[in-house]
């Protein structure tokens, strides 16, 4: 009997161990886990504290703050101009002169055409600009006119002078024209480029915004605030100098956008060929202000990007700038 008490003991003392081994281990597997959440925490705490101090000391060193000086735009002046007879295009009998110009209302001018439709191919033609340069800030007017066969007219080409409420330009010195000719009756079609002098012209004419912020400039491509303007609707204007001195076109856009710190889709998008510079107009809507409840203007953030030719994944961003509106 006592035999056998002992060997139940000994059988009960050898399940014991087992289970005491078993319960220190996961004992001490759940501090060496707590012990490790504790160091993890600390250490990601830092790291977070860390990058936190680093993004604001990006932001703090790259954007910039804008303010444009006081200054005055040109007032509107209402000045004749002439202009020599000027040979568009002469080509597969199809003839176009420019002959003169004239004033249209307010800032409207107007260039006066001769144009003669004797295609070889017995077609009409339409007639479209695709670029308006004026002293070397390009446009994009909508103008277009088609001519029948056997078509001899005058026309007109009408174009405004957005420029002048922009920058004070009211009256054009150097006007370059591309033209686009299509075949109504076929896909043909072609270019034409066209320059214009008129009585204006001054070769020795450039063309300076000393008040203007330049917020970049490399790599040959210039962006500048010009101004901040309001109009009797209750909707505001800002301009922007947009210059692209390289050897490829380049797109202009904004991704963000924002009024009083308030996120405000402000929509800049802008194409430029090589050597070509514009004034661009960014509309800023009271309606769009109004339902994010600002009554007033004071500040304008923004980040522009640009891209080389079509490549669309390599976006260049410039520092991102706040505007302070006076």
């Amino acid at each position: 009997m006592k035999k056998f008490a002992s060997i139940l003991m000994v059988l009960v003392l050898l399940l014991m161990v087992p289970m005491t081994f078993c319960a220190c281990k996961k004992t001490e597997g759940k501090n060496e886990n707590l012990s490790s959440v504790e160091q993890s925490g600390t250490t990601g705490s830092n790291e977070v504290s860390e990058h936190k101090d680093q993004e604001i000391s990006i932001e703090d060193t790259e954007i910039q703050y804008v303010t444009i000086a006081p200054h005055e735009i040109p007032e509107y002046k209402n000045q004749q101009i002439s202009i020599e007879d000027t040979e568009v295009l002469n080509r597969d009998g199809v003839s176009i002169h420019i002959l003169g110009g004239s004033l249209g209302e307010g800032p409207t001018r107007v260039l006066k055409m001769h144009v003669v439709n004797n295609t070889i191919c017995n077609q009409g033609i339409r007639l479209k600009v695709e670029k308006l340069v004026i002293d070397g800030f390009s446009d994009t007017p909508l103008w277009e006119r088609e001519y029948e066969m056997g078509t001899t007219t005058e026309s007109e080409l009408e174009f405004n002078m957005n420029l002048g409420n922009s920058i004070g330009i009211w009256n054009p010195g150097k006007i370059d024209i591309k033209f686009k000719v299509e075949f109504t009756d076929s896909l043909l079609y072609y270019y034409t480029d066209v320059t214009v002098y008129t009585s204006l012209y001054d070769s020795s004419k450039t063309y300076d915004f000393p008040y203007a912020y330049t917020f970049y400039d490399k790599d040959g491509v210039k962006m500048s605030v010009l101004d901040y303007k309001y109009s009797s609707s209750g909707d505001a204007e800002l301009l922007f100098l947009f210059e692209n001195n390289t050897e490829c076109s380049i797109t202009v856009s904004t991704e963000d956008s924002l009024v009083n710190g308030i996120p405000v889709y402000l929509n800049v998008y802008s194409m430029l060929d090589p050597e070509e510079k514009t004034v661009y107009t960014t509309h800023v809507y009271k309606n769009d202000l109004e339902k994010v409840k600002i009554t007033k203007v004071d500040t304008i953030s923004m980040t522009l990007y640009y891209k080389k030719d079509s490549n669309y994944k390599n976006k260049i961003a410039c520092n991102p700038f706040e505007l302070s509106i006076q």
